[in-house]
């Protein structure tokens, strides 16, 4: 028997069993989870953390009729910081990776490097090695409120479609094999 696409398929069908395919639910809070403040962390997916590898794509849902707050409702600037995951304040700042980011944006990183998310649905490629974890993006953290839910949806990847094929060849090959050594006439 000829185990060489039986070891292929067995290779392939492990790498994509490694795959975290799917759609993912991120609950960002404004104070939880803003870019600074003490003991602040990224938001991670409800299903636990999403790694992500350099140059893998991943598309975000985020519904910009979701509106989270950046000070309190007393403060004269209220309506500065008073808005959607697109941003809505004239006062910006950097974040490793990303410059000029307006109060009150949708951000993620990757292993402390940042990239704009915003509202609406687009499709990024990873930036780098790591857990994907989003930030409602501010400098302080004790006046925010709010939460915003987004969808990451990761494609299947197109290894899968290897391992079906090598699987169907593993199979096919084996067959072969059988049906050449069984004697004539069987």
């Amino acid at each position: 028997m000829n185990f060489k696409p039986l070891a292929a398929a067995l290779i392939l069908t492990g790498c994509a069993l490694t795959s975290h395919a799917g759609v993912y639910t991120y609950y960002t809070d404004a104070a939880a989870n803003a870019t600074y403040g003490d003991g602040i962390s990224g938001a991670s997916p409800l299903q636990g953390p999403l790694l992500m590898s350099t140059g893998e794509q991943f598309t975000v849902s985020t519904d910009a009729s979701q509106i989270w707050d950046g000070a309190f409702a007393s403060d004269p600037n209220y309506w500065m910081y008073h808005g959607n995951a697109d941003g809505s304040s004239p006062w910006t700042f950097d974040l490793p990776g990303l410059s000029g980011v307006q109060v009150g944006t949708l951000v993620a990183d990757i292993d402390g490097v940042y990239a704009y998310i915003g509202a609406g649905t687009h499709t990024f490629t990873a930036w780098g090695d790591g857990a994907l974890e989003f930030h409602y993006a501010d400098v302080n953290n004790f006046d925010n409120s709010g939460v915003v839910m987004s969808q990451v949806t990761v494609p299947e990847p197109a290894s899968l479609a290897l391992v079906v094929l090598a699987l169907g060849g593993a199979g096919w090959a084996r067959r072969r094999t059988r049906r050449s050594a069984l004697p004539c006439g069987a």
